[in-house]
């Protein structure tokens, strides 16, 4: 963990601020859903990648590796890894 982020508290938003914040971080204007599929979008990309694990760690200052980002599918998968509910 790097040394800043041992001060650094876990941010909470809702599911609309983290669709915002996911379409800036990919770039998109796709209108998103818990269950839109990334692979299908014309923006998901590794950019796009480097772009949402950035996003995790200043917006909600949780890590996420490439190894699980790997593993998502959906938006869903990535609001239930940023711990946000319906």
């Amino acid at each position: 963990m790097p040394p800043q982020q041992l001060f650094m508290k876990e941010k909470t938003m809702n599911k609309a601020e983290f669709i915002e914040k996911l379409k800036v971080a990919i770039n998109t204007d796709f209108d998103l859903e818990s269950t839109t599929v990334l692979a299908d979008l014309p923006e998901w990309d590794s950019l796009a990648s480097v772009c949402v694990i950035t996003m995790f760690e200043d917006e909600l200052h949780k890590n996420l590796d490439y190894a699980t980002l790997d593993k998502v599918k959906t938006v869903q998968d990535l609001l239930d890894i940023a711990g946000i509910s319906a």
